[in-house]
């Protein structure tokens, strides 16, 4: 039972929210919700109470609108299902993470984000035709989609080319989708090893032929590869590979669309965390060099929050029409609230201000990082990039008789940092890890990696 009180300062929906979310968080409330109109009779509320409240349960990814069914809790995810890049906060007992995950939201944004998200549960009963949510998703999103690309990647599209998504998984089942219609045969794709994945779980679920290729440290995806193999795509981060962070010069860039076009195929660009390169100003878009060969991906989990579940795909005009024909009668997956919240704090500035304001932070736990792990590299005991860092860096241990003791000494020292070995399709190479630094203050950043320095000081080099 649920109760809201009218004399209280918050709002009646944003009580009812509350309590709902501890309910799921307690595990006392699963499977269906009841209706809006008896849940609003039984608490003697309005129906828009209850309505406000369920869209911002799904706008929080805690429960899912299924059309003709009504409103369900989403079931917990087991942990190897869960986001190669949302992988954080489903890990066992740990009192410390070095968590890959999004960039935090510092006290101006969050505020911000908060009236943003009450703006949009205000407007949704005064929909008008141009905020009404179309298949392809709201225009208003769509077109401030299209001007934050211009303005931050050098990408010059129509809001008609943008389709917005709840996240990487439906991004690329919508692209397999489009690809295998235009091409009227099953897609084979090239995927960078060691690669994301969810990315190629995903895929290969869906029938995708995956031809892994392999990637370096210190120049992306061996494009020399790509030439070798059969490819209708070829699925790659340029911006700041993942997992293992090196950039795909300009050079590798032209020479991995002239061989896809020499092939009659197609190129899929994840940007997925672009906007936080550390160092240097980002590197052109592959969509910027080549409009009509690349299928864009990026999204809002890494600058937002992953549980906003908010992407979008950006498609060449000639694979538009396959889309339509294709996705002609489906309706959007993505809550209105999630896409009138997102599109209200990019056109007030404040996301805007939330990266510069990141950036700033990032860098300086960037250098932390750096500073505190180069003692290692030095003595011969592990190996890391330091370079485009965007939002995690790689270090792996030279030694491997140090792989064992490393793991137990992090075990026994509560602290999380994720190994890569999922992120290999063909051959797991051991001993190699992900620190992410995005979601902490810099004190926190520094009170996990005091954790880690002093795990290394143990090991022998």
């Amino acid at each position: 039972m649920y109760y809201l009180k009218t004399t209280a300062s918050a709002p009646l929906y944003e009580q009812l929210t509350s309590q709902m979310k501890a309910a799921v968080h307690r595990g006392e409330l699963v499977g269906q919700l009841p209706s809006i109109r008896s849940l609003a009779d039984e608490l003697k509320v309005s129906k828009g109470t209850v309505e406000n409240a369920y869209e911002l349960l799904v706008a929080e990814d805690l429960v899912e609108n299924r059309p003709q069914q009504g409103f369900f809790v989403k079931t917990a995810v087991a942990l190897q299902d869960v986001s190669e890049h949302d992988r954080d906060l489903a890990q066992p007992d740990f009192d410390f993470s070095l968590q890959y995950a999004s960039s935090m939201l510092e006290t101006h944004a969050k505020s911000a984000w908060k009236r943003s998200l009450n703006t949009a549960i205000q407007s949704q009963f005064d929909r008008i035709a141009k905020t009404a949510i179309r298949r392809q998703g709201s225009i208003e999103l769509r077109e401030e989609i299209v001007k934050l690309l211009a303005r931050q990647r050098g990408i010059h599209c129509d809001p008609d080319q943008v389709i917005v998504t709840t996240g990487s998984t439906e991004s690329l089942t919508v692209v397999n989708q489009i690809v295998r219609g235009w091409l009227q045969h099953p897609v084979t794709l090239g995927i960078e090893d060691p690669g994301y994945r969810n990315a190629y779980e995903t895929l290969k679920r869906q029938g995708v032929h995956l031809v892994p290729i392999p990637v370096t440290a210190t120049a992306g995806i061996v494009v020399d590869r790509v030439a070798e193999a059969p490819l209708d795509l070829v699925y790659v981060t340029p911006s700041h590979q993942f997992p293992l962070g090196a950039p795909l010069a300009v050079d590798q860039r032209r020479r991995l669309l002239q061989i896809m076009a020499a092939k009659q195929g197609l190129v899929v660009e994840d940007d997925y965390d672009s906007e936080f390169s550390v160092l240097s100003k980002p590197v052109p878009a592959l969509k910027a060099l080549a409009p009509d060969q690349v299928i864009y991906l990026s999204g809002f989990s890494k600058t937002i929050s992953s549980d906003l579940r908010l992407s979008f795909i950006v498609l060449p005009p000639k694979l538009l029409p396959t889309y339509h024909r294709l996705f002609e009668y489906e309706s959007s997956s993505v809550s209105y609230i999630a896409q009138a919240a997102t599109t209200d704090f990019i056109r007030s500035g404040a996301y805007s201000r939330h990266i510069r304001r990141s950036l700033q932070m990032n860098r300086q736990k960037y250098d932390l990082l750096k500073d505190r792990l180069t003692p290692f590299v030095n003595r011969g005991l592990l190996a890391a990039r330091f370079g485009e860092a965007g939002i995690h860096i790689v270090f792996h241990l030279c030694n491997v008789t140090n792989i064992a003791p490393f793991e137990r000494a992090l075990a026994r020292h509560h602290l999380y940092l994720r190994a890569m070995d999922r992120c290999w399709f063909t051959q797991v190479k051991p001993g190699y890890y992900i620190i992410g630094f995005a979601h902490f203050s810099k004190a926190e950043f520094n009170q996990g990696l005091s954790k880690l320095v002093a795990i290394l000081n143990t090991l022998s080099v």
